[in-house]
């Protein structure tokens, strides 16, 4: 094409971010952090949005507990910043 700079069009097809705005709760989604982390060792930052639908402590007195899978998505969400 004219005027491209071959330099800037390769620079412009390398994916670099990644924005994550799902439908629902995204930390619930269950291969989340497995994705995010094959983002990261791509060095693909991610950004990722929540609707912070879901405690992650539990009420005083209640039975509620996080479930497994979005703890530990959650666990690794946290640990990768």
């Amino acid at each position: 094409m004219p005027g491209v700079i071959p330099e800037r069009l390769d620079e412009a097809m390398t994916v670099a971010h990644c924005a994550l705005s799902l439908v629902g709760e995204p930390i619930m989604y269950p291969y989340i952090a497995e994705f995010c982390k094959y983002l990261h060792e791509r060095k693909i930052s991610t950004f990722l949005v929540t609707n912070a639908q879901v405690r992650l402590v539990p009420k005083k007195g209640t039975q509620e507990t996080c479930g497994e899978n979005m703890a530990s998505n959650v666990q690794f969400l946290l640990a990768s910043r």
